[in-house]
């Protein structure tokens, strides 16, 4: 009967202990976690804004006009948008953030994958 009540003193102790180390370690919440993320998302928006642009396309003999928008992927002035957006075009500007619009030159387009690439010059 010793060794029983002994096991179960000893049962109830490690139990505490186990208890008490978790009940002090600090987990953070679903949603500390989820702002978290949140923040984490913002601020990777915040860097990248500079390099989101506004796509305008036209064709002026079949009076086609779509607007879209991409991002420029290098320091030359390359810029990744949809082929849809482009596709059929024959004038095609970029506005940039700071409001600036520069005629873009297409270099490639991929209808599979919808992708185009754009490129403008900039001093």
């Amino acid at each position: 009967m010793k060794k029983k009540s002994y096991l179960y003193c000893l049962f109830l102790l490690l139990l505490s202990l186990c208890l008490g180390c978790t009940l002090r370690t600090e987990h953070p919440t679903s949603l500390e976690l989820l702002s978290a993320i949140e923040d984490a998302f913002v601020d990777i928006a915040a860097q990248s804004k500079p390099a989101i642009v506004g796509i305008i396309a036209r064709n002026g003999s079949e009076d086609i006009y779509r607007e879209g928008s991409g991002f420029i992927f290098r320091q030359d002035g390359h810029i990744f948008t949809n082929d849809h957006i482009v596709h059929g075009t024959d004038h095609i500007q970029v506005k940039l953030l700071d409001g600036n619009i520069l005629d873009a030159k297409l270099i490639g387009t991929d209808i599979i994958t919808d992708v185009a690439v754009l490129k403008v010059d900039r001093d």
